[in-house]
């Protein structure tokens, strides 16, 4: 990445290799390090653009200490990468969905990344059963270790000894979340 300091720009335009780099030879945040904060979205491959989901944002909640850490994704407006990050249906109301388990590679089963934080959507046992989305994991590093505010990630679908590649995206640390379940 030609020297310099990853940012959430330049990492939005990364090379493939650059990242597979990065997911191989950088540090990983802890679960402390992330709950309590929503983080801006960015999905990297193209066809996000057609679903819909290529901004989004990705929240943290639960307790590291007593040994336990969630999350959810909120969807946010379609605009441009400059743009505000703006949830649906609103700012003061987001909606808050596809859940998921937040552990450390050490904890998880099997890990692509023994050096990642693992973001787990298999583990929330409320999803519909032909849901594809409850076979998604993600791998989280710092691609700055001085810079514990940007994240990369890379998400595969895993089912068993299946594990297809489905794409990176990049994380920065947006607001507070304050979410508690009810």
């Amino acid at each position: 990445m030609n020297g310099a300091a990853p940012t959430f720009d330049s990492l939005t335009t990364a090379s493939k290799d650059a990242l597979d780099h990065l997911m191989n030879t950088s540090s990983f945040p802890s679960p402390a390090d992330v709950v309590g904060f929503e983080f801006r979205g960015w999905n990297l491959q193209p066809s996000t653009k057609l679903l819909g989901t290529r901004k989004f944002k990705k929240g943290f909640y639960g307790d590291p200490v007593a040994g336990y850490a969630w999350g959810y994704n909120v969807p946010v407006q379609q605009n441009a990468k400059h743009e505000p990050w703006i949830s649906k249906p609103s700012d003061a109301n987001p909606k808050r969905y596809f859940f998921f388990k937040v552990l450390p590679a050490a904890a998880a089963n099997k890990p692509q990344y023994s050096n990642s934080l693992v973001v787990d959507y298999r583990e929330w046992k409320e999803y519909f059963i032909l849901n594809p989305v409850r076979f998604t994991v993600d791998y989280l590093i710092y691609p700055d270790p001085a810079n514990h505010d940007l994240i990369l990630g890379k998400s595969y679908w895993e089912a068993g000894a299946l594990r297809p590649f489905l794409g990176y995206f990049v994380l920065e640390r947006h607001n507070e979340s304050g979410y508690e379940p009810v």
